[in-house]
C-alpha cells in the first residue's frame, strides 16, 4: 500500500483552494458597502485655526477644528478642501475614529476627538461647540460620542455594521 505524504507546497495549495470562494465573497462584500457621506463646510480661516460645521447625510451632527492652512504641510497644515475616501479605524487607542485614505501626500489624517488646535496634528477634531475664538471646541467627546451613534445609525440604514461602511467626505472652503 502506497503512503501519501503531504508537502508544505502541497498544504498550501489546499488551503488556498478551500479558502479562495471565501476571500473573493468578502472582498465582494466590501466593495459592495454603501458609504455614508459627510461634508465639512469651513466658516473660518484664520493664522490660527480652521473651523466648521460637519454634517452626516445633510444634518449637522458637530463643529470642527483644523490647523491653519500652512500649504498642506504635514503636521503643521489643515488638509485641502476636496472629495476624501475613508473607513472607520478602530486600532487606537479609543478603538473608533474615522481615517481618510487619498488626501494627497498626507498618510493617516483622521476625525477624532479634541478641544485645542494641538490635539491634532492635521487631523480634524469635532465638539458640540466653539467658543468665542472660533478656535477651541467645547464637549469634544459628547459630541464625537453623539458622532458615532449618528454614523451607526447612518450605517444600519444601509444594511451594514458601522465598521464595514466606508466614508465620504467633501470638505469646502
Amino acid at each position: 500500500m502506497m503512503k501519501h505524504r503531504l508537502t508544505p507546497f502541497v498544504i498550501v495549495m489546499i488551503l488556498l483552494i478551500v479558502s479562495a470562494p471565501l476571500l473573493f465573497h468578502a472582498a465582494a462584500k466590501e466593495d459592495s458597502a454603501r458609504p455614508v457621506s459627510l461634508s465639512l463646510q469651513r466658516q473660518h480661516s484664520g493664522k490660527d485655526c480652521t473651523s466648521g460645521q460637519l454634517s452626516l447625510e445633510g444634518q449637522v451632527v458637530a463643529y470642527t477644528l483644523e490647523r491653519p492652512w500652512e500649504g498642506n504641510i504635514p503636521l503643521i497644515s489643515s488638509i485641502p478642501a476636496g472629495h476624501y475616501h475613508g473607513f472607520v479605524r478602530t486600532k487606537t487607542k479609543d478603538r473608533w475614529r474615522i481615517e481618510l485614505t487619498d488626501v494627497p501626500n498626507r498618510p493617516n489624517i483622521q476625525l477624532h476627538v479634541g478641544n485645542f488646535v494641538a490635539d491634532g496634528v492635521g487631523c480634524i477634531l469635532m465638539g458640540s461647540n466653539l467658543k468665542s475664538d472660533l478656535c477651541t471646541l467645547l464637549d469634544s467627546k459628547v459630541a464625537f460620542d453623539k458622532f458615532k451613534l449618528s454614523f451607526a445609525a447612518a450605517a444600519a440604514k444601509l444594511g451594514q455594521p458601522d465598521i464595514d461602511t466606508p466614508v465620504e467626505l467633501s470638505i469646502n472652503d
